[in-house]
């Protein structure tokens, strides 16, 4: 696959990724995560501090979320930089 080949399947791909953000599915997942991600912290707040599994285990569901989200972001974000690339290319 060819540089530019690998650059456009980046920016498909973060459109994608857009694209099921903007989307009710994606918005209904996203609702989700969000309501676990606070419902975790909820749970984190009033762990017993002498049980560190239970407190590993809230931290790991959180973490879930963060990174979930954070992939999405990073995925919209490398589309539309590879983007801005190319339409920086198509103008020299």
């Amino acid at each position: 696959m060819s540089d530019k080949d690998e650059q456009i399947r980046r920016v498909e791909l973060g459109e994608e990724a857009q694209n099921f953000l903007k989307s009710h599915l994606g918005a209904a997942i996203m609702d989700r995560a969000q309501k676990r991600y606070e419902d975790n912290l909820l749970l984190l707040a009033k762990a017993d501090p002498n049980d560190p599994k239970a407190i590993m285990k809230i931290q790991n569901q959180i973490q879930l979320f963060d990174l979930f989200d954070e992939w999405l972001r990073e995925i919209v974000d490398t589309g539309n930089a590879e983007l801005a690339a190319f339409t920086q290319e198509q103008k020299t």
